[in-house]
């Protein structure tokens, strides 16, 4: 089949974008690991972050950070931020099948449901860590001064509905494959 003008000046669009979005999808995730392990490794991040994130304005410590505090604050920084920099390598994937060429193939219908599901539990331990955080900081504070809070923000919603999105258009990507397939075979 023969590839008019047009379409090929978009098939070439599209790889030199997806080409340089793969390599900043992979440059961000590295910068978050490297973010994530400064944050857990060096004396004095932890606390600095937590302040910063409001965490422990809405939740302050009777005293200093306890090292169970600390581990436990640690891992759900952890969680939240593997799901992310997850979700980020999903998307370099993404683009490196349409960079390759995969526009409209099985692999890359698989690869927008994974960058999906990757967002939407992102989103899901997101939402999750404010509780545990906000018990986590303030368990050693005196009964009636404990806290538990729940805050959902723009970019937690924002996550769950380009999640869900993409999980929905890799599915019809899907599909729309599987009929390509079986009319292929008709012909």
């Amino acid at each position: 089949m023969v590839e008019s003008e047009g379409a090929a000046e978009a098939r070439a669009r599209l790889r030199r974008l997806s080409g340089a979005l793969r390599w900043a999808a992979y440059a961000a995730a590295a910068l978050l690991s490297v973010a994530l392990a400064a944050l857990l490794l060096w004396p004095g991040w932890l606390e600095a972050a937590l302040a910063r994130s409001g965490w422990i304005a809405a939740a302050p410590p009777a005293a200093p950070l306890t090292g169970a505090q600390r581990a436990l604050a640690g891992a759900v920084l952890f969680c939240v931020s593997a799901a992310g920099i997850r979700a980020v390598l999903a998307g370099a994937r993404l683009f490196g099948l349409w960079h390759a060429g995969e526009v409209f193939s099985d692999r890359s219908a698989r690869a927008m449901r994974a960058v999906g599901f990757r967002l939407l539990a992102f989103a899901a331990l997101a939402l999750l860590a404010t509780p545990v955080m906000t018990v986590t900081l303030s368990w050693h504070a005196p009964p009636g001064e404990r806290i538990l809070a729940v805050t959902i923000d723009g970019a937690m919603v924002l996550a769950a509905l380009v999640g869900g999105l993409l999980a929905a258009m890799g599915q019809a990507l899907r599909l729309g494959v599987e009929i390509e397939r079986e009319n292929r075979s008709f012909v």
